[in-house]
C-alpha cells in the first residue's frame, strides 16, 4: 500500500550501480535454457574429442521450467534434443542449422540416442541459477559428465568482447552486410558515438545522400 511506499529504494545507489551490467547475451541461436547444456558438452569436447557415431547415449538434466520449455518442441530453436544433436555433429552451431530447410537425416540417428529429464533437484536452484547437466555414455564403455550453472554470457560468466562482437556479426551480417556490420560494431563499442553516426551506419550510403539531397 501507499503508506508502506519506500520511496528511498527508487534512488539507491544512483549512480553507482547499473542495471545495464546485469544484461545477459545469448551466445547460441536458441531457446536460452538449452544454454548450461550447450556449454557442458563444449566442455566435454574440449576435455576429450567424442564421435557422435560414438555416442550411446546422451543424457541432459535441466530444471523443471526448462525441460518443459524445450522438450520436442517443434521449434527447431526450442527443441534441446536437436540443438544438441546438431552442435556434437557440426561442432558450431549457427542461425542458419536452426532453419526449417536443414536436412535432419544426419542426425537423427543421434537424437534418438538423446533423453531430456526434468530434474528436481536442479528446480530447486532456479532462478537463482540456471543449472544443466549432461552425461555422455560411450559405444567403448566410458562416461563423461559435466555442469554448468550459470551459461555463458551471463553475469555470472560473461564473454569477452570478440566473442561478443562475433555474436553481433552473426545476427547483423544477412542484413547489413559483413563491411557495415563490423562498422556497426566498432562505433558501438567505442561507448563514444552519436546517433546519427549509427543511423548512417544502420541506413547505409545510399540513404544518408538521400537524406542530404
Amino acid at each position: 500500500s501507499g503508506a508502506n511506499l519506500d520511496g528511498d529504494a527508487l534512488t539507491a545507489h544512483l549512480g553507482e550501480r547499473y542495471q545495464i551490467t546485469l544484461t545477459s547475451y545469448k551466445v547460441y541461436p536458441c531457446c536460452r535454457c538449452i544454454h548450461p547444456l550447450l556449454d557442458a558438452l563444449g566442455k566435454i569436447r574440449r576435455e576429450v574429442n567424442i564421435e557422435p557415431a560414438n555416442v550411446k547415449r546422451m543424457k541432459l538434466s535441466l530444471y523443471r521450467r526448462g525441460a518443459i520449455s524445450v522438450d520436442n518442441h517443434m521449434l527447431r530453436t526450442h527443441n534441446a534434443r536437436y540443438a544438441m544433436a546438431m552442435a556434437l555433429q557440426r561442432g558450431t552451431l549457427t542461425r542458419e542449422l536452426f532453419a526449417e530447410d536443414v536436412a535432419m537425416d544426419e542426425i537423427t540417428p543421434l537424437m534418438e540416442r538423446i533423453e531430456l529429464f526434468a530434474d528436481e533437484d536442479l528446480q530447486k536452484e532456479w532462478p537463482e541459477k540456471y543449472p544443466g547437466i549432461v552425461t555422455i555414455h560411450t559405444w567403448d564403455d566410458k562416461a563423461y559428465t559435466e555442469r554448468v550453472d550459470y551459461p555463458r554470457g551471463t553475469p555470472e560468466n560473461p564473454i569477452g568482447l570478440d566473442e561478443l562482437r562475433d555474436k553481433f556479426l552473426m545476427v547483423t551480417t544477412p542484413v547489413m552486410g559483413q563491411e557495415r556490420g563490423a562498422e556497426l560494431a566498432q562505433l558501438l563499442l567505442t561507448r563514444n558515438f552519436r546517433a546519427r553516426e549509427v543511423t548512417r551506419v544502420v541506413t547505409g550510403p545510399a540513404a544518408e545522400d538521400e537524406r542530404l539531397h
